[in-house]
């Protein structure tokens, strides 16, 4: 019979049950799953010589003569399957498979059944074959002697069945979105991950895993959207490194090919910059803050504030007055809880009272022992804020730059200044050229 008649569904037609499946062939064009969940084998709940298989459906191409059309089958439990006996000496290869038996085409039984199909034991043992109208679900590797079986003996053998175009009839429709933080281990990504993934955090060496590309339907994507502080690394089931993701940056990785575990079996693509979550955005984070009243020098109130977290520093000093009227503040470093009281301090000043009056320049304009930052005279209140760089994170000469009121003088003050010698500078130490200090400082953080 050349054409089919009648054709599908013709009003008052009879139809075979062949021809009905001829009709579902036109959309199943291959045998395979429908969805990436469906009948998955896995390890029973408590393992034993048997296994589990998921619910879900399947397109079954008939083999017994051409033309026979798809039958489509669902299981609508997951149904446990048992394995038989294991060999006392050499180990096997049993398949999991469901078949369809239709004794219009062949033998006397109509149904469709689960199976496991024992291989035959030996040193090296090869898989047996699958029967005919039938698929096969997966592998497992039978050691000899065995009596549990468990999900490192089972291989995935499912595949998705195709369209008539040549595409999996069911893409990944995953699109949800998940967000954790790094970790320094393997996020392995199945076929039912959300199709986008991203990270946060500052942990470095993480890897993501993509799923089993013959889990996959051509086409499956996945975005990693890094918003972390690190690289990801992004691999094959196999272990072979696709591409590595940027801090910042979001990329798309695209199934090829529905066998294979390298990377060749993957396509990769920069999708663009990725915002930067409000933790790791530049922002001024709070380091500490303290106040100390009728105090000669803040002593070690103000060491370790510097290290290698950030590489800028703020320093807001506010209100800060002296017990002495005459008296100036001074501010020194200090490195692993030493004052540095070297000749090696520059610092140069400019201000202007409001009737825009130069009031003072040259603030240690050659080398000293120390650095004045407030007025000459600080028996009336005033304060700061400073912008400190090169300090903390390696031996350098620590650079600072700002401005101040003077509230002696009522005089707004631009001021810079450095250490002319390399070191490590980790904090800093506020005193007075007489009588005691009061006030308070706050020290921040630039993270970028």
């Amino acid at each position: 019979m050349a054409l089919r008649t009648p054709p599908s569904w013709l009003q008052n037609g009879s139809h075979t049950a062949e021809n009905d499946r001829l009709t579902v062939q036109g959309i199943f064009r291959t045998s395979g799953i429908l969805a990436p969940a469906d009948l998955a084998v896995t390890q029973s709940g408590t393992p034993a010589m048997s296994v589990s298989v998921a619910s879900g459906w399947a397109a079954i191409l008939g083999t017994f003569q051409a033309n026979m059309g798809a039958y489509q089958v669902y299981n609508d439990a997951a149904t446990t399957l048992t394995v038989t006996t294991a060999d006392p000496t050499n180990p096997r290869i049993d398949l999991v498979v469901v078949a369809v038996q239709d004794a219009f085409y062949s033998g006397a039984t109509n149904t469709v059944v689960f199976t496991v199909v024992a291989g035959t034991p030996a040193g090296s043992p090869v898989a047996p074959s699958a029967p005919a109208n039938s698929i096969v679900l997966a592998q497992i590797a039978v050691a000899a002697l065995a009596t549990t079986i468990v999900n490192a003996n089972i291989t995935d053998k499912r595949v998705l069945a195709q369209s008539s175009h040549g595409t999996p009839v069911i893409p990944n429709m995953s699109l949800g979105f998940t967000t954790q933080a790094t970790a320094a281990s393997t996020l392995i990504l199945t076929a039912n991950s959300n199709a986008k993934q991203e990270f946060t955090g500052t942990t470095a060496s993480q890897v993501v895993q993509m799923p089993v590309t013959s889990t996959l339907s051509i086409g499956w994507q996945s975005t990693i959207s890094n918003k972390s502080t690190q690289s990801i690394a992004v691999n094959s089931s196999g272990g072979n490194l696709i591409a590595t993701v940027p801090a910042g940056t979001d990329w798309l990785f695209t199934c090829n090919a529905i066998t294979g575990t390298t990377a060749a079996s993957w396509s990769n693509s920069y999708v663009g910059a990725s915002a930067v979550p409000s933790s790791t955005a530049p922002a001024l984070i709070k380091v500490m803050s303290a106040s100390f009243s009728a105090v000669a020098d803040t002593a070690t109130t103000f060491d370790g504030i510097f290290t290698n977290t950030y590489k800028k520093y703020m320093v807001v000093i506010d209100g800060l007055f002296g017990s002495n009227v005459g008296a100036t503040s001074l501010m020194q470093y200090r490195v692993g809880g030493a004052t540095q009281s070297a000749n090696t301090y520059y610092a140069e000043a400019f201000g202007y009272k409001p009737a825009n009056t130069l009031v003072n320049t040259g603030v240690n304009p050659s080398t000293s022992v120390q650095m004045t930052i407030l007025g000459t005279d600080i028996n009336s209140s005033s304060g700061a804020v400073l912008n400190f760089f090169n300090v903390g994170n390696s031996s350098n000469r620590g650079k600072f730059h700002g401005t101040l009121w003077d509230g002696y003088q009522t005089a707004a003050v631009t001021i810079g200044g450095n250490y002319a010698t390399n070191a490590t500078i980790d904090g800093l130490i506020f005193s007075a050229t007489a009588g005691t200090i009061t006030g308070t400082v706050t020290v921040y953080g630039l993270a970028n």
